[in-house]
This record gives structure tokens, C-alpha cells and sequence, in this order.
């Protein structure tokens, strides 16, 4: 199941001796051979002769001793610079050197948990043994036990003392509680505020949802306001954010689930310790721009029904929240979890540079997110478009239409996911040379010239191109459901130990990951609602209804997809 990653299946669990194992010491090493190469480098050999010449002047002594003052203007700007330099590589070292010391104490506490639930666990063990052979032998062998090496040694724990004592005198100025505040990050415990907010936000939402619906239906104004223009233009950008949010109320039930099966993902994601989220952190996030976007859906409405038709401000209003969403992500304040904000914002760096970086875990699972929201890819170039050409004034979308030369731009944005995730299996094929990746990357240009041909026929509706778009979209789906199951999942193994599934699984009623087969096969045909004349079959909802609620769909089998696949 872990073929795709670049991790061992048994690193899936949390344990504190793979942590310690997999705890990365190199920069302690790193950084001494840096900073002895850099003293080598950057000390320059000075040599200091002091002549006693009695017959030495006091005017040549002074002049000696300020020959700086009578040195060349280039000499002594050289100089000032060579001092700059300098100073930046002894803050360089003090950097590495300080994030050093926090990893290899780190890995001494992990080592040192892992002895100690060792001693716990065999205690444990030794309890249900005599329970159930109904002996009393476990204080027995636990004596020994407690008198091995590894209980009895204090090793770790001196050394321990000892970088606390350095950490404080080089790095915290004397300062022991700030010392042990950077090597201990506090551990993040259940609060209640994130609760309250959670419960607040959710209250909040299912509010302006109501008043939303109410409003909607009871408004005389509606039937003048104009559905088709208001489906054809505002409602892409309010179900743009709505699928962001979608992605994030899943993200935090994977995290919640992953939790409840004992999966360490904060190590398989490589999280800075004390920084990662949990479920309660997110889902209090997403409920909270649900309020928001929920509050401008309503404000939108309610002042399109109380003025004219065009009044002007309340398409700002649309306009406003995306910047709102935008600005709370890419923010460089510190609010709203700006190390969680940040490594997101690293990973889709490192996700656009696929073929120039080496790609990691997170960075492909960031990767296969994106693949599943290609609607709001595209509404971002019909976005980028209607607000630019000032047609939101009008609430018109004719300048952004087929004929319009903006338009072609959806190519480009309709294919960025798959082209992302296609480059970083070519990239990890080049690093690791597993075939598998070639693989895997096929299945991406397949869905890729799927999404090509579709986008094609949507603006062309030929018979030929529909005929195209059927032929591409089934190979991917088949490409891309074998690739799920198989590769992915790890299931439909007729000689494992569960038939047809996998050797280890984690839910025990097994027939729950059979229905989780269908379940993915069946949203895996969310492209049939790009057909012509689909949208109409049930009236009502028009077709900018069906690719929203589609896509709805596609992006609830990613969170599906993401419990198994790392599970």
C-alpha cells in the first residue's frame, strides 16, 4: 500500500523508538564540520610584532597605533564588508547550530520515552499473563527486567543535563526557563476555547443558512434579479470557496480518523513538533469561514433585492470574501496558525517547482489534493476574467465567453494539477529510480488529456469531441480506479491473508472496505455531468448546479481516498 511513498508500512504507527531511529541527527553532524570549516575559513592569521626600538618616536608610536585612519577608502570599505560577511555566517552557524542542539535533544527524550515504555508495556503483558494462565509470575520476571541496562542506565539522562547547561549558557543568555521553553515545545492539548469557537462558528452557520434559504424562496424580487445570470456569474465564485471549505471539513475528519487508528501522521508529514493541527483546530477554522462566506452569500442577496438590480456594491461583495480567503492564508501575521499556514504555503512551493525539487510526502499528498479540484481551477480563470474585464459591474458574462481569447486560458488552468503531480512522479522516478513512478505517472497524463478533451467539448459540444471525451475519460477512470484500489489502497490481494483485501487492516469489520471500493468507483464518474443535456434531466438546477455538486462529490472520494491510503 506504500508503494507510492516513500515510507516503510511500519512507520505508520506511532512509536517513539521509530521516531528516535528516524530522528534527524545530521545537522548536529553538519553543523560541526561547518563551523570548523568555517572558523578554518573565515579566522585570518594574524600576526602582531611589537618592536621596543628605544629610539622610537612618540610621533611614529601614535601613528602606528591609528594606521587604520591613513588606509585607502576602497581598503577600508573592503574591510567593512569582509565584517558584514562575517557576521552573517557566525549568525548562520549560531542558527544551525541551535536547531542542532533542539534535534538531538529531542532524539534523547524519544530515546529515553521508549525505554521507559518498554518497562510499561511489559508490565502490561506480564499482568494478562498471569490472568490468563492464572499464575503469579509476572513480579518475577518484571524484577529482572527492571534490573537490565536499559532501565538502570542514567546515561541519557546526563547527557541530557549536560546540552540543557550548554543550551542555556550559549543560546538563552543565562536564561534557563527560555532555554527549556525551546527544547521542550509545549505539547498542544485539547482546549476548550478551540471547542467553544468549533460549536460557535456551527451554531452561527446553520443560522445564516436558514435566513439564507428563507430569503431565497420568499423574496419577490428573485425572478427579476435573473437565475441564469446569477448561476452564470456569482454562483461560480461563492462555490469556489464553498469546495475549499468542503476539502478542509474532510481534512479534519482524516485527521480525527487517523487519530482514532493510531496513525502517527504528524511523523509520516514530517510536522515541526508542537506545530501541527489537530482535527479540533481545523474544523474550528473551516466553521468560521463558513460563517463568513455564509454572512456574504446573504449580504449579497439581501441588498441585490433591496436595491436595483445592478446596484454596484453588492458585487463587491463576492469580490471581497475571496480576498478575505486569500489574504488569511498568505497573511505573514501571526494569527490563524501561521506555522501550519506557512508549511502549507512551503509545500506548494515546492509543488510548483516539482522538477527542480526533490518531492516528499507531503508534498504529493498536497499534489493529489489539488487533482480533485479542477472545477475550482477553472472557475479561477472565469474569476480572473469577469473581475478584470469589469463585467461584475453588469453582472455579465459575455466578455469572458468561448469567443472571448481570456477564455483559452482554462487549458492552462484546467491541466495544472495533473501537469503538477505528473512532473513530481517523473522527479521521484529520476531520484529513486522505482518504475513504479512511470506508472503513476501515466495514470496522470491519461487524466490529464481526459481533462484536455472535456474542456474541448464543453466549449465545442461536437458529436466527435463527445465521442473523444467518453474514449479519454474512461481509460483514466479505469487507469486511475485500478491505480486506487491496487497501488494505493493495497487491496484486491487474492492470496493475502484477508481474501481480496490486504494482509494487516485496520477496521475490523472488513466488509466496510468493500463498500469503500464501490463507494470510490461509483464517485469516480463524476465526469458524466459534463455531457451535454445532462443538466437537464432534473430541472431545476441548471448545469453551473450539477459541475458544482460534482464536484462536490469528487473532492468527498479524495477525503474517502485519503483515510485508506494512509491507514
Amino acid at each position: 500500500m506504500f508503494r507510492n511513498a516513500p515510507y516503510k508500512p511500519e512507520h505508520r504507527r506511532s512509536g517513539y523508538f521509530n521516531q528516535a531511529v528516524n530522528c534527524d541527527w545530521s545537522p548536529f553532524r553538519s553543523v560541526m564540520n561547518h563551523t570548523a570549516d568555517f572558523n578554518s575559513r573565515s579566522q585570518p592569521d594574524v600576526k602582531l610584532t611589537i618592536h621596543k626600538d628605544e629610539g622610537e618616536d612618540e610621533e611614529s608610536a601614535q601613528r602606528s597605533k591609528f594606521s587604520y585612519l591613513f588606509k585607502e577608502p576602497k581598503t577600508v570599505i573592503q574591510d567593512m564588508i569582509d565584517l558584514s560577511l562575517s557576521k552573517k555566517k557566525i549568525a548562520t552557524s549560531e542558527k544551525m547550530l541551535r536547531k542542532a542542539f533542539v534535534e538531538f535533544y529531542r532524539g534523547l527524550n524519544l530515546l529515553k520515552s521508549y525505554s521507559s515504555l518498554n518497562l510499561v508495556a511489559f508490565a502490561k503483558i506480564m499482568k494478562k499473563y498471569d490472568k490468563a494462565v492464572k499464575q503469579r509470575l509476572g513480579s518475577v520476571y518484571l524484577k529482572e527486567v527492571e534490573r537490565s541496562y536499559f532501565i538502570t542506565s542514567n546515561k541519557i539522562s546526563k547527557i541530557m543535563v549536560r546540552v540543557e547547561d550548554i543550551f542555556t549558557q550559549s543560546f538563552s543568555s543565562q536564561d534557563r526557563q527560555k532555554a527549556m521553553a525551546q527544547l521542550r515545545p509545549q505539547r498542544q492539548h485539547s482546549e476548550h476555547t478551540t471547542t467553544f469557537f468549533f460549536g460557535l462558528f456551527s451554531g452561527i452557520s446553520m443560522l445564516l443558512l436558514a435566513v439564507f434559504i428563507v430569503m431565497l424562496r420568499a423574496s419577490p424580487r428573485v425572478g427579476r434579479l435573473g437565475d441564469v445570470r446569477y448561476m452564470n456569474t456569482v454562483f461560480y465564485v461563492f462555490s469556489s470557496l464553498a469546495l475549499v471549505l468542503l476539502h478542509l471539513y474532510l481534512y479534519g475528519w482524516n485527521l480525527y480518523t487517523w487519530r482514532q487508528t493510531r496513525i502517527n501522521y504528524p511523523f509520516i508529514f514530517e510536522f515541526k513538533p508542537g506545530t501541527e493541527l489537530g482535527y479540533r483546530q481545523v474544523l474550528c477554522v473551516a466553521s468560521g469561514f463558513t460563517s463568513l462566506l455564509l454572512a456574504a452569500m446573504n449580504s449579497h442577496l439581501y441588498i441585490s433585492t433591496k436595491r436595483a438590480p445592478r446596484f454596484k456594491v453588492s458585487e463587491i461583495i463576492p469580490l471581497a470574501a475571496v480576498l478575505i480567503f486569500v489574504t488569511a492564508i498568505f497573511a505573514p501575521v501571526n494569527l490563524l496558525y501561521r506555522s501550519a499556514r506557512r508549511f502549507f504555503i512551503r509545500c506548494f512551493q515546492h509543488l510548483i517547482l516539482a522538477p527542480f525539487r526533490r518531492v516528499v510526502l507531503a508534498d504529493f499528498f498536497l499534489g493529489d489534493q489539488l487533482t480533485s479540484q479542477v472545477f475550482l481551477f477553472r472557475n479561477i480563470q472565469f474569476m480572473l476574467c469577469y473581475y478584470s474585464s469589469s463585467s461584475f459591474l453588469d453582472r455579465v458574462n459575455d466578455r469572458c465567453d468561448t469567443k472571448n481569447p481570456f477564455s483559452q486560458l482554462v487549458y492552462v488552468f484546467s491541466m495544472m494539477p495533473y501537469w503538477w503531480r505528473f512532473l513530481q512522479c517523473l522527479r521521484r522516478y529520476r531520484d529513486e529510480e522505482d518504475t513504479d513512478q512511470l506508472w503513476n505517472a501515466g495514470k496522470y497524463a491519461s487524466a490529464l488529456i481526459a481533462v484536455l478533451v472535456k474542456t474541448r467539448y464543453v466549449q465545442r459540444g461536437t458529436a466527435i469531441w463527445l465521442v473523444l471525451f467518453i474514449l479519454f475519460s474512461c481509460i483514466a477512470m479505469l487507469y486511475q480506479l485500478y491505480w486506487d484500489l491496487v497501488i494505493d489502497w493495497g487491496l484486491l490481494q487474492p492470496h493475502s491473508q484477508n481474501p481480496w483485501l490486504r494482509d494487516q487492516v485496520i477496521l475490523k469489520k472488513k466488509y466496510l472496505y468493500f463498500l469503500s471500493m464501490i463507494v470510490n468507483a461509483v464517485l469516480r464518474v463524476a465526469w458524466l455531468s459534463s455531457i451535454q443535456g445532462f443538466h437537464r434531466a432534473i430541472p431545476g438546477i441548471g448545469k453551473p448546479g450539477w459541475d458544482a455538486m460534482f464536484a462536490a462529490l469528487e473532492v468527498i472520494r479524495r477525503g474517502h481516498w485519503n483515510f485508506y491510503r494512509y491507514t
